[in-house]
């Protein structure tokens, strides 16, 4: 029997990390009103030379969405998570949208008027490096976060 062992290296990085860009962001209806539920979308583009992964915990959506204001994030009513997701792959110089859309929460409109935002989304990066003729590789753990505002209509 042989065991196979792996050293992996683990660096954490800071919030706004340089590999990745959070844009396009937009809010779905298109036109939110007090009184109903809604989403964010946003497209993350991997501008670095590696696969990044971004990361999922649960149901949850990958990108969370913090409120400044106007929003009542709503948990849902689940017994079990059926929908839980995986990590996200996305290759150098490519882009994927995500939804705020969660099986655990919802969010909920309940003032008018501008609302701040801020969105946030975790992810992995794996590169291979050499040290002392060992290849061990090492995995990066960013955070990036952007700020979105967008308005709340009367009903």
């Amino acid at each position: 029997m042989f065991l196979f062992l792996q050293t992996i290296n683990y660096v954490h990085g800071g919030i706004d990390a340089p590999n990745i860009i959070i844009d396009k962001i937009y809010v779905k209806p298109n036109n939110v009103s007090v009184g109903n539920f809604f989403n964010i979308n946003a497209t993350i583009e991997n501008i670095s030379p590696y696969t990044i992964e971004v990361l999922t915990y649960g149901c949850k959506s990958p990108l969370k969405v913090i409120f400044n204001n106007n929003v009542m994030t709503i948990p849902v009513d689940s017994a079990i998570c059926s929908n839980i997701k995986s990590p996200i792959k996305i290759e150098p110089n490519s882009s994927t949208t995500l939804s705020s859309s969660s099986g655990v929460e919802k969010y909920f409109a309940v003032n008018s008027g501008k609302t701040n935002t801020t969105l946030e989304v975790e992810y992995k990066i794996y590169k291979d490096v050499k040290n002392k003729d060992e290849n061990k590789p090492t995995i990066y753990t960013w955070f990036k976060s952007t700020q979105f505002v967008f308005d709340i209509k009367e009903h």
